[in-house]
């Protein structure tokens, strides 16, 4: 292993990679887990796989789902097979959609939604 590196120095190592993954252990601990690191090998193009959770079932059109080890050997073989300049540049549009400026938008309307719910009901 390589060591720690700085998180401006990522996308350096991550540009080399073939295929990104994120196994995880599900537990009741991660299984709401939302690993930020997908949206950066994503913002990258790369093909991606990771655990199957909740959470990750809203990029399956971006990255394979895997939920034990013969899915992850399977879906890596997948990746490598198919990926294309297309497919890269869908996973990079893709992940623009998902910064924190579009998330907190998000997260605005939603507030501002319930708010205005509350308020018919109390008119």
């Amino acid at each position: 292993m390589i060591g720690p590196k700085k998180p401006e120095d990522l996308a350096s190592y991550i540009k080399y990679f073939d295929v990104c993954m994120n196994p995880q252990y599900v537990n009741p601990i991660t299984i709401g887990n939302y690993p930020r690191k997908v949206d950066e090998y994503l913002a990258l193009g790369k093909p991606t796989i990771v655990t199957q959770t909740e959470p990750m079932l809203d990029f399956k059109d971006y990255i394979l789902l895997a939920k034990n080890e013969q899915e992850y050997i399977d879906g890596i073989q997948t990746l490598l097979d198919t990926d294309s300049p297309e497919l890269q540049a869908s996973r990079k549009k893709f992940a623009l959609s998902h910064s924190w400026e579009n998330s907190i938008e998000l997260m605005s309307q939603a507030c501002e939604e319930v708010a205005s719910k509350m308020k018919q009901q109390f008119d």
